[in-house]
């Protein structure tokens, strides 16, 4: 605000005794009236201008009370438009007024007079001041937005940000960005340096380090003020941006349930599970153990009964069948569902079942009898393989390859030539031919697809209690043969 002070010499009007030669003799004496004017403090802004005077009259060096004050004013070069305040308060104990002039235009220069008035006895006298109102000063804020989201973060990616004084872009000292979740009062605040807006840009990642995470598909709203480096200019804020968190991505590292059959049924126990909300690592979710018999669609959900391990009662299973189990969990505002891989175990028959009489097929005599496979591709197996021959072409072939029990499949074989050749009893031709020597207790296949698949074979006989199962259309695992 402008302040002017001008100083102004006080006039002082005498008149002297006279006579009064009308009526033939001397009158009173005239009174000595003088206009006192002070000094004129003004304070101007861009439309208005409050004028602090001291002025009034004496009548014989005391002071007139029926002084009327006023201040007429006009612009510049337009005096034939001057306006006039008569309006006044009083402003201290020491006879100074102020006037408030309210109408004024914006940079110009006013021409004012302090009119100190008393009446035809006493007369008028005016003393001229000049004052100028400023250029109107508007600060404002420039920013647009446009954010990326996901379900725990997002991106605000700040545009043509500025700080405007009239038309002049202002150096920024910092930038603070404040977001909420819409309709709570709980602001998180983050500030950027200045320098870090580039041709008035600027991307901000929230949270910060150490803020919490966003909700998601949740409303959110924040808001921007700008800070300039000149400390007489206010900070500006500018006017609410609104986005909405979109749903988390749900990744998880679920291990495959360990299973173990006894006695008292199939133990499941859940391994290590990691689950991650847009790539960070969250305990918010729900585990789920469930198990079902191979080959239907049900699974059963099953509620560990001690930390993560269940246990399925033995009078809830079937004898010689496999079961499946797996792990899952529900996680996101979603509730989507992550699994782990199946896991497979079989329950075992409580006594040796009776096998079926072999089939008949072609004269093996010469090999007739109970062989288990004691060497395949030059090394001991890692899996269990036993064939039971009759003389009349009836192979019964026992295996224990991926689980605890046995599968047992039968056959019609053939041998001709040196080379032994079969099907199964559900028609499927075996992988391949063998060609075939027996030395003694020893029996050499070789594979007449593939030499080096070789396996021997030691005279010997079934385990005893062997926990099996029979021949099925569907094949619980790859056949031997």
């Amino acid at each position: 605000m402008k302040r002017y002070i001008y100083t102004m010499l006080s006039v002082l009007l005498l008149f002297s005794v006279g006579c009064d030669f009308e009526n033939g003799g001397t009158t009173e004496p005239k009174p000595v009236v003088g206009f006192i004017f002070g000094s004129v403090e003004v304070e101007a802004t861009d439309t208005t201008a409050v004028v602090d005077v001291l002025a009034y009259i004496t009548v014989d060096d005391v002071k007139y009370e029926g002084t009327k004050l006023s201040v007429e004013y006009w612009a510049g070069g337009d005096s034939a438009n001057m306006k006039s305040v008569t309006e006044y308060v009083e402003v201290g104990d020491n006879g100074r007024v102020a006037f408030t002039i309210s109408d004024l235009t914006e940079n110009t220069r006013y021409y004012a007079n302090i009119v100190c008035d008393g009446g035809k006895k006493y007369g008028v006298q005016r003393k001229e001041f000049t004052f100028a109102t400023r250029k109107t000063i508007t600060q404002s804020i420039s920013c647009n937005a446009n954010v990326l989201t996901k379900g725990l973060f997002a991106t605000i990616n700040l545009s043509d940000v500025a700080y405007m004084l009239n038309d002049d872009p202002q150096q920024i000292a910092y930038l603070k960005l404040e977001y909420a979740r819409h309709n709570s009062n709980a602001w998180t605040v983050v500030d950027v340096a200045g320098n870090s807006i580039k041709n008035g840009n600027v991307s901000i990642a929230i949270p910060k380090s150490g803020d919490d995470y966003l909700e998601e598909n949740t409303d959110y709203v924040f808001f921007v003020t700008l800070t300039p480096v000149d400390s007489d200019l206010e900070p500006i804020m500018s006017n609410s941006f609104e986005f909405k968190t979109s749903y988390a991505v749900i990744t998880a590292n679920i291990a495959k349930p360990q299973l173990k059959y006894n006695d008292e049924g199939i133990t499941i126990k859940a391994g290590s599970i990691a689950v991650y909300y847009d790539g960070v690592e969250s305990d918010d979710y729900t585990s789920h153990i469930y198990s079902r018999e191979q080959g239907t669609n049900l699974w059963e959900e099953y509620t560990p009964a001690v930390g993560d391990t269940v246990v399925i009662p033995s009078e809830q299973l079937k004898e010689n069948t496999r079961y499946e189990a797996k792990v899952s969990i529900v996680a996101g505002a979603q509730s989507q569902v992550r699994e782990s891989d199946i896991a497979t175990v079989a329950t075992s028959m409580s006594d040796t079942p009776v096998v079926p009489t072999p089939p008949t097929g072609g004269d093996t005599s010469s090999i007739a009898g109970v062989w288990h496979l004691t060497s395949w591709r030059g090394a001991t197996p890692s899996f269990d393989v036993y064939m039971d021959i009759t003389a009349t072409g009836g192979i019964t072939l026992y295996q224990r390859i991926d689980s605890r029990y046995w599968d047992v499949y039968q056959s019609s074989a053939n041998i001709e030539n040196g080379v032994i050749s079969g099907v199964y009893t559900d028609n499927v031709v075996w992988g391949a031919s063998y060609s075939l020597s027996v030395a003694e207790d020893t029996m050499t296949w070789v594979s007449t697809s593939d030499s080096s698949e070789v396996s021997v074979y030691t005279r010997s006989s079934l385990p005893s209690n062997m926990p099996t199962a029979p021949t099925r259309a569907t094949v619980a695992s790859e056949r031997f043969l």
